[in-house]
């Protein structure tokens, strides 16, 4: 990535180069931006910012089943869309049911919420799990959330064709680990064929590492 390695070059460059490789990872998986205040995006207040981090937050146990590279396949079975949200019953079928503790599948339910004219991706909760209407975290980390807020007002048209009806089902494939982030390669289906992909980053949040979803990708 022969002929001699230029990583042999002079004493300590190995280390240099381990150091550069890693933070490329990270700069690639997982796209940081402005950790020092809020970005919001059009028509979003705070006060609903910080409700998408806190309900994923909540959504711990969901989201890193989900990272675990165990769920195999989303199907939405059904929808509740109003104005200004919408609940989308999915259910989850693992690729190994024999070695899953849900067994083969299992039920949930996404929360999605419209905000300036686009969906944004809030919560899943698994059927008879914990998760969702969590407290309110006031001091959210900057950085996994102004992230979260960009690349899901970026890739808006994911979340709005599984609310529409345009995708009913999200087959998943491989997690591609990263530093501290997983993306998982993923083939939207329905009315309309795509493919695309979900990251997800981990971060410590009250003293124990939480994944996010940050991205829901066509």
């Amino acid at each position: 990535m022969g002929h001699r390695s230029l990583f042999a070059a002079r004493p300590g460059s190995r280390t240099i180069v381990l150091a550069l490789v890693v933070v490329a990872l990270f700069a690639f998986a997982v796209p940081f931006i402005g950790a020092t205040e809020m970005k919001l995006p059009r028509g979003m207040t705070e006060t609903q910012a910080k409700r998408m981090y806190s309900e994923q937050v909540a959504s711990s146990d969901s989201i890193e089943q989900l990272v675990s590279g165990d769920v195999g396949v989303i199907q939405v079975t059904g929808r509740r869309v109003g104005p200004k949200d919408a609940d989308l019953n999915v259910k989850v079928t693992y690729k190994d049911a024999a070695s899953s503790a849900w067994g083969g599948a299992s039920t949930a339910r996404v929360k999605v919420v419209k905000i300036g004219g686009k969906w944004y991706f809030q919560s899943i909760t698994a059927t008879g799990r914990s998760g969702g209407d969590g407290p309110l975290i006031e001091n959210p980390d900057l950085g996994v959330l102004n992230t979260m807020l960009k690349e899901q007002s970026t890739h808006a048209t994911a979340t709005a064709g599984l609310v529409n009806g345009t995708f009913s089902r999200v087959g998943i494939g491989t997690p591609v680990p990263g530093y501290r982030s997983v993306v998982l390669p993923v083939t939207f289906s329905g009315k309309q064929t795509a493919k695309g992909e979900i990251t997800c980053v981990k971060r410590t949040e009250s003293g124990r590492d939480q994944w996010f979803l940050v991205s829901f990708a066509q």
